[in-house]
């Protein structure tokens, strides 16, 4: 396995289990305010005692992981290039790494409004995909033509799927922060 390839695929693994892991419990245990400052918490470079803190907090050190993991990449080896190209945690550009902190940190600074939920929930949802792009593309490439014929394939038959996908989750989303939780 490549060095793209193990980079790749770690960064993927870890940004999904960022989202279903950490996400999913600071939405279940109503804990997204726990830490109502950021992005410190109470002031503080360390979380005090709490659950809602702890659980708000540890989500907050856990995405550094996967971020600051691939810091230091700069660009991606031959045979990849459409897709690496996107600003994912693992290019060259941090933006998308720097946009969806501040947006988080955004997120609790006003309050947990809807909008900024989902918006959050969203970028989130689109560096995963961009990183199973990535992924998909670096292990495409060890194929003998070393033309990832079969990524453009399953784009073709995925057709409009992964947009309704994409709209249902966020529509979930809006719809669970704006109806059934209106007074958090």
């Amino acid at each position: 396995m490549t060095l793209l390839q193990r980079l790749s695929l770690a960064a993927l693994v870890a940004v999904f289990a960022l989202i279903v892991g950490r996400t999913v419990t600071v939405r279940a245990t109503d804990s997204g305010l726990g830490c109502p400052d950021w992005p410190r918490c109470d002031r503080q470079l360390h979380s005090p005692m709490g659950q809602h803190t702890l659980i708000e907090y540890s989500h907050r050190l856990t995405a550094t992981v996967p971020a600051s993991s691939c810091s230091r990449w700069r660009s991606p080896p031959g045979g990849v290039t459409g897709a690496s190209r996107c600003p994912l945690p693992c290019d060259r550009s941090s933006h998308s790494r720097d946009a969806q902190a501040g947006l988080g940190g955004a997120t609790v600074l006003h309050e947990l409004p809807p909008e900024l939920v989902t918006l959050h929930l969203a970028m989130a949802l689109t560096i995963v995909a961009l990183l199973l792009v990535t992924t998909t593309a670096a292990f495409a490439t060890n194929r003998r033509d070393d033309s990832p014929k079969g990524l453009t394939e399953v784009g073709e038959s995925c057709g409009g799927q992964r947009g309704l996908v994409f709209a249902l989750m966020l529509v979930g989303s809006y719809v669970g922060r704006r109806w059934l939780h209106p007074g958090l």
